[in-house]
């Protein structure tokens, strides 16, 4: 399927803008919505924000080795003012002899990155994307775990109060036995 009409004249709804990759966040960014740019070694860096320009500006060489240096294949990323893809950036911060295990939040599939985290977005904990054989510990499910047993343990003795304290006819004014 082509982007022509029947009279072979090219249909300007179906071409999208074309988008370069921010290199300190790794935004697609459209040049001509872009909040800045540079021109580093003959080619021309577009910037989601100003944030991004100052600190490509302050050290341009740390964030292009680390985006030629991520290891990780990028998908295209969707479309919208929000796409976040942090492959670069965490790859940067782990260890040479880990392992690269990518995450990604279940609700915002285009944010990515190596190790786990939280979503930028949403605050969710990311999901290992990639297939692996060691469990590893996850520190969310110890939190959770953690919870359980003191909410159990706080709680049994309301529920023996509740089901035998009749039975020792502990005198409580009517208004506490209904809330226990």
């Amino acid at each position: 399927m082509n982007s022509q009409d029947a009279g072979g004249r090219s249909l300007p709804i179906l071409q999208l803008p074309a988008k370069h990759e921010d290199p300190v966040c790794g935004m697609m960014v459209v040049p001509e919505k872009a909040a800045g740019k540079i021109e580093h070694a003959g080619k021309t860096y577009y910037f989601c924000s100003k944030s991004c320009v100052e600190r490509f500006s302050q050290d341009p060489g740390k964030f292009l080795a680390t985006s030629s240096t991520a290891g990780v294949e990028h998908s295209p990323p969707p479309a919208g003012p929000r796409a976040i893809e942090d492959t670069a950036a965490a790859a940067s911060r782990a260890a040479p002899g880990e392992k690269k295990i990518r995450y990604t939040c279940p609700m915002h599939p285009e944010v990515v990155q190596v190790g786990p985290g939280i979503c930028p977005i949403c605050g969710m904990a990311l999901e290992p994307m990639d297939i692996f054989a060691e469990v590893e510990a996850d520190p969310e499910y110890h939190a959770m775990l953690l919870r359980f047993w003191v909410s159990a343990a706080l709680s049994l003795p309301v529920l023996v109060f509740s089901m035998i304290g009749e039975s020792f006819d502990v005198p409580l004014l009517p208004n506490v036995r209904n809330g226990i």
